[in-house]
């Protein structure tokens, strides 16, 4: 592939997103329209809310601590309950 025709690709890819990228986005709108049935309706989820952005998280992906605290931030906003303390009481 000659360098015109990857820039060509790349100008594409911006106007209409393809890959990964693209699929992300598409489940975080089916799970923001399907998490906005079941949420509060004090606060509108989005499709971002969905979507892990590894960029941010180092060469190592998402360490134990933080993907923890997603899940439970995620589990909040479902009026989910943190069952983790029950199991340390057993």
């Amino acid at each position: 592939m000659g360098e015109s025709e990857f820039l060509a690709w790349q100008i594409y890819d911006r106007i209409e997103p393809f890959g990964a990228v693209r699929g992300d986005l598409q489940a975080g709108i089916i799970a923001s329209v399907l998490g906005n049935l079941l949420a509060t309706p004090d606060r509108a989820l989005m499709p971002h809310d969905f979507i892990l952005r590894m960029e941010d998280d180092g060469p190592g992906g998402l360490d134990e601590e933080t993907a923890l605290a997603k899940v439970a931030q995620l589990n909040a906003l479902f009026g989910g309950q943190d069952l983790r303390a029950d199991e340390h009481n057993r």
